[in-house]
């Protein structure tokens, strides 16, 4: 299941909240979950680089963290069939 579709489907409050945030900033909030998350801090060596002692990168991925989280949860759940309470 891909990140935009996975998108659909959480309903946490507080996960809706900070994609509509997103959303004002980034028409695709997938692509910029994506990009801007995942992809600058697993390669920080290519661009868009995030840096976590930058105060503005590491208040944005502040924000994002719960909604990343709640993300992860959701697709370990539904892709590998495992149950959140046998993680948490």
């Amino acid at each position: 299941m891909g990140l935009r579709k996975t998108l659909k489907h959480l309903k946490d409050k507080d996960c809706i909240n900070r994609l509509k945030e997103i959303e004002v900033q980034h028409a695709d909030s997938a692509k910029y979950l994506y990009k801007s998350g995942r992809c600058a801090v697993a390669h920080a060596f290519a661009d868009p680089i995030v840096d976590p002692d930058d105060i503005s990168d590491l208040h944005r991925l502040s924000k994002d963290l719960p909604l990343m989280r709640k993300l992860t949860a959701y697709l370990i759940e539904k892709e590998f069939e495992i149950k959140q309470s046998i993680w948490e």
